[in-house]
């Protein structure tokens, strides 16, 4: 089976994360033709395993944390974010962190809600529990 994502799916893909997630500026994301491709193959549900191998800032923490949150609100799928150290796996969460709050949907459910401000300004919770009873 092909899993290789077709220009359409790209640019659907591209709708979806510039219509959810914003940069740090407060803008749409846009993500490169390979981190769309990045997105496309970890959110794919033929992919069981998926090994990235690249240079240095190339993206990979922020698209998968993009991913990540697509998948545990959207698609209710657990998720863990396991890096060889602590240091590398906070760099995913605090992507995590930074863009939960881009859109309302990705906060519907969100476990300790008086918490919410905290993990705002702190970043550095651990782990993030959806509650949805829809």
């Amino acid at each position: 089976m092909n899993c290789e994502p077709n220009q359409r799916e790209l640019t659907a893909i591209q709708q979806v994360v510039s219509t959810f997630f914003k940069d740090n500026d407060g803008n749409q994301t846009r993500l490169t033709p390979s981190q769309l491709k990045l997105f496309a193959l970890a959110t794919n549900p033929y992919v069981s395993r998926l090994h990235v191998m690249t240079t240095t800032q190339f993206g990979k923490s922020y698209t998968l944390a993009l991913v990540a949150i697509w998948l545990a609100k959207i698609c209710k799928e657990d998720v863990l974010i396991v890096a060889p150290t602590d240091e590398q796996s906070k760099i995913i969460m605090n992507y995590v962190v930074s863009h939960i709050f881009n859109h309302p949907v990705f906060t519907v459910g969100l476990t300790n809600v008086a918490g919410i401000e905290k993990m705002k300004t702190e970043r550095t919770k651990e782990s993030i529990v959806y509650r949805d009873w829809e």
